[in-house]
């Protein structure tokens, strides 16, 4: 008898549970950056959670650039860093044109990350890097190809690049092919060495 494949979904703790429901509470009440939230105390009596709880939910909150506290006068609301996906620490879907925002970042890193590999190995010999999905679809062919041209897993494009393609990938944003363009035609610019029309290239894919 064939055995069932099955997974087990892992159960928020309480602190990202607490998180959510802050998170809710600033969306619901339009708070802006700059307002102050209520008391911890209030916070508590509000969600029917406990301060410790709640406690902990703000440092994380706070950590995350969504609060700011300020001693002696309370914990207010922070626009995120722009580094951050807001959607994916809070759980609160993207529209589209949160998805289009990230996209383009998504291509603005994809092309920095090329040119610096086309600028930083000139030798031919180094370029002869090949997708690893032939056959599979245009994205998965052009992201498996940028993390074969990488100059440096620790630069921070690349970090960037693989924070908004998880995002991207995890809302089907890739469930497309762009029109008239290949994953041939990335591999033969940058065999030639070709930044400028390999610029171009990138600039039609984001129209």
């Amino acid at each position: 008898m064939d055995k069932k494949e099955f997974s087990i979904e892992p159960v928020p703790r309480i602190f990202e549970q607490v998180s959510q429901q802050i998170i809710n509470y600033i969306r619901d009440n339009d708070l802006k950056p700059g307002d102050r939230l209520p008391s911890e105390r209030t916070l508590s009596e509000l969600l029917q959670v406990s301060r410790s709880s709640i406690r902990e939910a703000l440092k994380i909150l706070e950590l995350s650039s969504f609060l700011r506290s300020r001693q002696g006068e309370g914990t207010f609301v922070q626009q995120p860093d722009p580094f951050l996906i807001p959607s994916q620490i809070s759980g609160i879907p993207a529209n589209d044109t949160d998805l289009q925002k990230y996209f383009s970042i998504f291509l603005i890193c994809s092309k920095d990350l090329t040119l610096s590999s086309m600028i930083g190995h000139s030798d031919e010999s180094d370029k002869s890097h090949e997708p690893e999905s032939d056959g599979n679809s245009f994205w998965e062919a052009f992201c498996c190809w940028i993390k074969s041209i990488k100059v440096n897993e620790s630069d921070v494009n690349f970090e960037l690049w693989n924070c908004t393609y998880q995002f991207l990938l995890n809302h089907h944003y890739f469930d497309f092919s762009p029109p008239d363009i290949t994953i041939e035609k990335f591999l033969q610019l940058y065999h030639e060495n070709n930044v400028i029309q390999m610029i171009r290239l990138f600039e039609e894919l984001d129209t």
